[in-house]
C-alpha cells in the first residue's frame, strides 16, 4: 500500500525549545509510485533495485520521485566540464533531437544510428557500426580494411562539377590490382561502364605489348562492338597488328550495304601488301559476282604485274568463259608495246582459237 509521511518530527532541544528533525529514509524492497508520499527531500532506498530516489515534487496528480546515480536519470540537460561521461556497461541511446560530437569520438563497441548524423571532427571506430544515415563533412579516412556489404543496392553519387568528382586510387605499391566483379550475373551488361552524354577514356601505361587486355575466352565468347556514323580509327605507331581468327573466317564488310573497300591508300609511299602465305590457299578476287569490273595495275605508268610463279606447273586461265559474246585483250592500247607469247625456252605448246567454233583470228604483219 502506499505510504504517506508527511509531517516531519520535532525535538526538545537547546536552543529552540522545539526543534525539527530531518526525515528518515524510507527503505523498502520496491520503487516509490506518484501515491508514495513524504515529504519533499525524503530520500527513498530501493533495495530491490540497489538504489535510492529523492521526493523533488509534489502535486494533486501525484508525486514526483527523481533517480539519482545508479538507477535511470531523466534530466532536461547534463553538461560535464571538467571530467569524462563514461559508460561502461550498457547502451548510450539519444531517441529525439540532435546528438553533437565536437570533438575525437572513440567507440569502442557497437554503435546504432537511426537517424541524421553529422560530424565535424574525428571519429574512430574500432567495433561494428550500423547507420541508417551519415553524413561527413570532412575527410573519411579509413586505414584498416573497409568491407561495404548490403542485401540491397550501394550507390555513389557526387554533385561536385569538376574533374576527378569521383576517384577510385590504388596507391601501394607494384603489386597492387583494382578489380571489378560481378560474380554471378549473366546478361550481357553485368558490368557496365556508361557515360550519358560524355565520352570513355582506357589510358595503360604499361609500355609492353600487353598494356591493355579485353579478353572473352569463356566457351563460346565473343567480343561486339558497335558505333555510330563516327566510325572506327586504329593507330598503331610502328607496331605490328596482328587479327587471327583460328579455323574461323573472317569478314570485312561483309554485309549487304554498299561500301568501299580501302587497303594500303594512305600518302604515296611505299607499302608492301601480301595476300596469301606459303600454304596450299585458295585465293578468290572477284570470283562470286555476276558483273561489275575487276581492275588489277590500271593506274601504273611503270612497274612489273607478274601472274604466275616462274616454277610454276599449273594451268593459268584467262576468259575461260562458255558465254557468246566475251572478248578478250591483250595488249590493246593505243601506243607502242611488246607482248611475248610462250617466249621461253623451247618445247613450248601455244594454243590460239582451238575451239570448235566459228573463230577469227587476225595477224597484223607490218
Amino acid at each position: 500500500m502506499p505510504t504517506q509521511i508527511t509531517r516531519r518530527n520535532t525535538a526538545y532541544g537547546f536552543p529552540s525549545a522545539l526543534g525539527e528533525i530531518p526525515q528518515a529514509p524510507i527503505v523498502a524492497n520496491r520503487a516509490p509510485t506518484a501515491q508514495d508520499n513524504a515529504e519533499l527531500g525524503t530520500i527513498w532506498v530501493d533495495l530491490s533495485a540497489n538504489t535510492f530516489l529523492i521526493l523533488t515534487q509534489q502535486a494533486a496528480t501525484g508525486q514526483t520521485w527523481s533517480s539519482t546515480v545508479g538507477g535511470a536519470t531523466t534530466l532536461a540537460s547534463l553538461i560535464v566540464n571538467p571530467g569524462n561521461a563514461t559508460v561502461q556497461a550498457g547502451n548510450f541511446a539519444v531517441t529525439v533531437g540532435t546528438s553533437t560530437l565536437g570533438g575525437n569520438t572513440t567507440v569502442g563497441g557497437t554503435l546504432g544510428v537511426t537517424g541524421a548524423t553529422t560530424l565535424s571532427s574525428t571519429l574512430a571506430v574500432s567495433g561494428a557500426t550500423t547507420m541508417a544515415n551519415l553524413t561527413v563533412t570532412g575527410n573519411a579516412v579509413i586505414n584498416g580494411d573497409f568491407d561495404i556489404t548490403d542485401t540491397a543496392s550501394i550507390s555513389l553519387t557526387s554533385t561536385n562539377n569538376a574533374a576527378g568528382a569521383i576517384a577510385l586510387l590504388t596507391n601501394g605499391g607494384a603489386a597492387e590490382t583494382m578489380t571489378l566483379t560481378s560474380a554471378q550475373g549473366t546478361g550481357d551488361g553485368s558490368i557496365t561502364l556508361a557515360s550519358t552524354v560524355g565520352g570513355i577514356t582506357l589510358t595503360a601505361g604499361k609500355s609492353a605489348a600487353t598494356a591493355l587486355n579485353l579478353i572473352a575466352s569463356g566457351g563460346a565468347g565473343g567480343l561486339t562492338s558497335t558505333v555510330g556514323t563516327g566510325g572506327y580509327s586504329f593507330t598503331s605507331a610502328a607496331g605490328a597488328s596482328v587479327f587471327n581468327v583460328g579455323a574461323s573466317t573472317l569478314g570485312l564488310s561483309s554485309d549487304a550495304s554498299a561500301a568501299t573497300i580501302n587497303i594500303g591508300t594512305g600518302a604515296a609511299v611505299v607499302k608492301t601488301i601480301n595476300v596469301g602465305g606459303t600454304g596450299a590457299n585458295v585465293i578468290a578476287i572477284g570470283n562470286t559476282q555476276t558483273a561489275g569490273s575487276v581492275a588489277v595495275g590500271t593506274a601504273m605508268t611503270s612497274g612489273t604485274i607478274s601472274i604466275g610463279g616462274t616454277a610454276g606447273v599449273g594451268n593459268i586461265t584467262l576468259g575461260s568463259s562458255s558465254g557468246a559474246g566475251q572478248t578478250v585483250l591483250i595488249s590493246n592500247g593505243t601506243g607502242p608495246s611488246n607482248t611475248s607469247i610462250s617466249n621461253g625456252n623451247g618445247g613450248n605448246i601455244v594454243l590460239i582459237a582451238e575451239g570448235t567454233g566459228g573463230n577469227l583470228i587476225t595477224v597484223l604483219i607490218p
